[in-house]
């Protein structure tokens, strides 16, 4: 109970537009554009706002057993507040996050600077990584709050421009043959596999039985769809026990009752 009234707290007390002020600020003088730059403040606050989200998760798997009307009210309240507040400012601002640290530092980064790898460093990592948590903490309270705000106008196209730049930035920097067990990986330094598997379930939830959403995956831009990413993978995502949990059912979620999906799928995993 004591912790409902700390959750109400920080949630009534403006912690969501707080953390979203605090990234548009960084997106807005192009912090996020080096690579290198940390925002451990930011990071805290996904983290911190993901576990505020799971913690609903486990008060509704707790309710479903022990009814008590007046917890249940402040709890139906703290969850509308929040997830309300989740999808009007595009998850305290994770989506514009994502955008400007890889999508846009993409565009604007069209020559290597000397010395420079090519890999991302261990602040854009966790910056994935914590978003994309966020994210998915979100689609496992309430799957339709995750498909509407990621699927809103003009935020999926960044959600698209975002997934197919992280699938094909850190498929290019971990040798497929050196893949470790994924939950081997720490939480201050994740593998480019780790936000791969986070990814493919964010996206996951977000086409699920939503024919829209599934369109945006089909939609292509400068280069491949998302969907034709996925359908692409190397044999490893699909063939491998480790990971193939985390891609089979995205596809399956991407391609289920759409035909048009469904003729993407044939024609890109065809030996023709």
């Amino acid at each position: 109970m004591e912790i409902l009234k700390l959750f109400l707290f920080l949630v009534t007390g403006g912690l969501v537009d707080r953390v979203t002020r605090h990234n548009r600020a960084l997106i807005e003088t192009d912090y996020l554009l080096e690579q290198e730059h940390e925002s451990p403040l930011l990071l805290a606050s996904y983290d911190l706002l993901r576990r505020l989200t799971c913690h609903l998760k486990r008060v509704n798997n707790h309710d479903s057993n022990n009814f008590n009307v007046n917890h249940e009210s402040e709890q139906t309240s703290a969850e509308s507040h929040l997830l309300g507040c989740l999808e009007s400012t595009e998850a305290a601002g994770a989506i514009g996050c994502l955008y400007a640290t890889f999508a846009l530092a993409h565009q604007k980064c069209t020559s290597p600077t000397p010395g420079q790898t090519g890999s991302s460093s261990s602040s854009a990592k966790l910056m994935a990584l914590r978003t994309l948590k966020l994210l998915k903490s979100i689609g496992q309270v309430d799957l339709l709050t995750l498909q509407k705000l990621l699927g809103a106008e003009g935020t999926s196209l960044q959600w698209r421009l975002i997934a197919s730049h992280l699938i094909t930035r850190f498929l290019k920097e971990e040798p497929l043959e050196e893949i470790k067990d994924t939950c081997a990986a720490t939480q201050s330094s994740p593998t480019a596999v780790l936000i791969l598997t986070e990814l493919f379930t964010v996206l996951g939830y977000f086409a699920v039985n939503n024919t829209d959403n599934q369109l945006v995956l089909q939609t292509a831009g400068a280069g491949s769809s998302v969907l034709q990413q996925l359908c692409t993978l190397p044999f490893p995502f699909y063939g491998d026990p480790r990971l193939a949990p985390f891609t089979l059912p995205t596809l399956l979620a991407a391609t289920h009752k759409n035909s048009e999906a469904t003729a993407v799928l044939s024609c890109e995993m065809s030996y023709q």
